[in-house]
């Protein structure tokens, strides 16, 4: 399991809303216990969070059965089992959820199928929670969890209320997801196997295409045209972050119907940022909205970091971009339950 370090503002102490503070999925809604096949695998143990949080029954079953997630696993309450077998599947449950991983050969999806029990994917699950949600996807090569956790976290933190899921785990959280009481689903999205295409949000992010996952795609051609193909599902009112540096990425953006927004380190970008320079605590820089025929291109606001990685700014940099095309909104609040005022960032028009 990936830990992700993440800056101090964004690390405040985690814990989940009680039932009246949670927005229960319209999908979850008749579904009251769930049984995950490959619960520690990428992605699934912020499933199993998730359904935890609306309070839903968790049980699963994995070939891992060591080390701390293991154990936290088990604090929780949830009964999980080393290995697969098909006793292991309460007979009771309403749906089995598997990753990418299990095959229909596994015994606890043979024994769901013989009792009639409903069995969906992971990413199966989690495109139907989307169509119920305001969903923000971040997908690209690499970046995705770092991406995906720092905008979670700090949407989170500056009293937005997302739900998360992420394939790492978050530092200072012990989370790799949650379930929020707001609108908000924030969704690391992955190419492999092109799962990412079950997935229709409002809002995506392409942060770059390059040569990878060769067991699935033959080359970066290839690959594109799955990210162009994930680029026609997003949202026509929505909009789709990208690269600018990114030829293949700027190829794929070209099938979506959404509005297109770039960011980059450079100039010709919608969005840039630039000025980086590292502080005692982190990194400093500044951002920049391009402008148009009327008015001049402009320097938005100083971003300070105090996380202890050199993240890209381009990282950072999804968050006010995301919040401003989702809220139209002239400030976002980052100031989270630390109070650090360095991460009030006002985005002005």
């Amino acid at each position: 399991m990936t830990h992700l370090q993440l800056s101090s503002v964004t690390t405040s102490s985690f814990m989940p809303g009680n039932s009246s503070q949670i927005n229960v999925n319209k999908a979850l809604k008749s579904i009251s216990k769930v049984h995950l096949v490959g619960i520690c695998g990428s992605g699934m143990k912020a499933l199993a969070e998730y359904l935890s949080d609306c309070g839903i029954e968790v049980s699963g079953s994995d070939q891992s059965h060591t080390g701390p997630l293991w154990h936290t696993m088990q604090q929780r309450g949830w009964k999980i089992h080393h290995g697969h077998r098909g006793e292991y599947l309460p007979k009771d449950v309403e749906l089995l959820v598997y990753s990418p991983a299990i095959s229909d050969r596994n015994p606890e999806r043979v024994s769901a199928q013989e009792l009639g029990i409903a069995q969906l994917s992971y990413t199966e699950l989690l495109g139907k929670l989307l169509e119920h949600e305001t969903g923000f996807c971040i997908s690209g090569t690499h970046g995705k969890s770092t991406t995906t956790a720092m905008l979670g976290s700090i949407l989170k933190d500056s009293r937005q209320n997302p739900s998360l899921f992420v394939g790492a785990e978050l530092c200072g959280r012990n989370r790799s997801g949650w379930a929020g009481g707001g609108e908000i689903m924030v969704v690391e999205s992955c190419e492999y196997r092109r799962h990412f295409l079950n997935y229709k949000p409002k809002f995506a992010a392409i942060l770059g295409i390059e040569a990878d996952h060769f067991d699935c795609y033959a080359n970066v051609e290839e690959a594109t045209q799955a990210y162009a193909e994930f680029a026609r599902n997003v949202s026509p009112e929505g909009v789709l972050l990208i690269a600018a540096e990114s030829e293949a990425t700027a190829k794929a953006a070209a099938a979506a119907s959404a509005k297109v927004v770039t960011f980059s380190s450079v100039a010709s970008a919608d969005w840039w940022a630039t000025d980086v320079r590292q502080t005692p605590t982190g990194q400093r820089f500044r951002v920049f909205l391009k402008g148009n025929s009327s008015r001049r291109s402009k320097s938005i606001f100083p971003v300070n970091t105090t996380s202890p990685m050199p993240w890209q700014p381009q990282h950072w940099l999804i968050t006010p971009v995301a919040h401003r095309c989702r809220f139209e909104s002239p400030s976002l609040d980052l100031r989270g339950s630390s109070g650090d005022s360095s991460m009030l960032v006002p985005i002005a028009g």
